[in-house]
């Protein structure tokens, strides 16, 4: 199973998987971005970074929720990406 994150503009537009819509509908998605550049300060979060809880980063959420699209067609695309 293999999930394909759409990005364009550094926003998420879809997340699609290829399995099954009954193991697609259970998975949750969690994009984290890094760049914080221009974001609010209350949307910044502090993001664990190993196993030490005190090592962290700040990052934004950019993306947060369940799978939108379940296509079997994706395997074949994502075959053929080096």
């Amino acid at each position: 199973m293999r999930i394909l994150v759409t990005v364009d503009g550094g926003l998420v537009q879809s997340v699609s998987v290829d399995a099954p819509p009954e193991v697609a509908e259970n998975m949750e998605v969690v994009v984290i971005d890094y760049d914080i550049d221009g974001v609010e300060s209350d949307k910044i979060h502090e993001i664990p970074q190993s196993e030490n809880p005190v090592d962290t980063a700040d990052a934004f959420i950019g993306w947060h929720g369940t799978i939108g699209i379940t296509n079997p067609n994706i395997t074949a695309y994502l075959d053929k990406i080096p």
